[in-house]
């Protein structure tokens, strides 16, 4: 997310795009170096950020002996759900080119690919690859699991905006689907995506993760795998277990979820657009699982952190933070 001056910061969204009733500076403590200037987000109360941050910290840590899912969703999540949206209206006198491109996109024939993360220009991971005939369920999935996160859990939803529109134009959209689908967000079950982030990069990570048995579901074999399971013992996990499950086709892999069942106190994965399937078999293990997706790119480089906001705390480099490789 970058910062264009030829945009007017704004205040707030029209009301098409307002998601939640509140709007707030989206100022996570500790991160004031990887914020965007003018950076808000949709809340459900006035509630100041620093403190909902902290009630969420407080939840995860004191979390023992019960299942609490947590499943982010961002422009990823919502193209996948909602196909390609119009572009939002703060566009202003270029909303006529920017609507030539989403005509293009919207009936361009779709990839069986979905598209993940890149660093410097290079891929960092895939979301999964899928027929046409498939998305229709994974998209039902999707909502099942989504309403039992938001009766048993937390949703990480980003409902953020800043001087350059970024996934807004989802908004309507999302708006709609969450009011047809009666996934009513409230403080209980709704903070905003890059919670997650700073919860596991930031200042307060050691609450987390620190003597914690961690199982970690991700795709990773190798050096990779290595290095998420070096950067979780230096930040203090008692022990790191792995189940490895595929790289595009997460949504059918079966986790073996009894041979967890009492051995882990906390669980992160990442499974692209397979993670609802994922999710809906951990409940068994009775503990916080974390749809931790972009910080296992972070643990295994800590040099991709300066990719995205909120995931490297203004106390830490890449040289100096405790993920940091030897």
């Amino acid at each position: 997310m970058r910062r264009d001056q030829t945009y007017a910061l704004t205040r707030t969204l029209p009301t098409p795009y307002q998601v939640l009733p509140e709007v707030v500076d989206l100022d996570i403590p500790g991160f004031s170096k990887m914020r965007p200037h003018g950076l808000r987000t949709f809340a459900v109360s006035q509630q100041p950020i620093k403190d909902a941050f902290a009630g969420f910290v407080e939840t995860i840590s004191q979390s023992h002996g019960r299942y609490l899912p947590v499943l982010r969703m961002s422009d990823g999540e919502y193209l996948f759900n909602f196909g390609f949206q119009p572009p939002p209206v703060r566009y202003g006198f270029s909303y006529p080119f920017h609507y030539v491109r989403y005509l293009v996109a919207r009936f361009r024939p779709r990839q069986r690919m979905i598209a993940g993360g890149t660093h410097g220009g290079r891929p960092l991971y895939g979301s999964g690859r899928y027929s046409r005939g498939e998305l229709g369920r994974i998209r039902e999935l999707y909502c099942q699991v989504c309403k039992s996160v938001a009766e048993l859990g937390i949703l990480a939803m980003d409902l953020s905006f800043c001087s350059v529109p970024f996934q807004e134009g989802f908004f309507p959209a999302l708006r709609t689907w969450l009011k047809s689908n009666r996934i009513n967000l409230t403080s209980r079950n709704y903070v905003p995506f890059y919670f997650v982030y700073a919860l596991l990069t930031g200042p307060e990570r050691h609450r987390v993760l620190s003597g914690r048995r961690v199982l970690v579901i991700h795709s990773a074999t190798g050096p990779k795998q290595d290095a998420i399971r070096s950067s979780l013992m230096r930040e203090g996990a008692k022990e790191v277990l792995w189940h490895t499950i595929s790289t595009d086709r997460s949504l059918y892999d079966v986790v073996p979820v009894d041979r967890f069942v009492g051995a882990v106190d906390l669980c992160v994965f990442g499974a692209g657009i397979g993670k609802p399937a994922i999710l809906a078999q951990l409940e068994p293990l009775g503990v916080p699982c974390i749809d931790a997706g972009y910080v296992m790119e972070v643990w295994a480089d800590p040099s991709v952190a300066r990719s995205r906001i909120f995931t490297q705390p203004d106390d830490c480099d890449a040289n100096a933070c405790g993920t940091a490789q030897s």
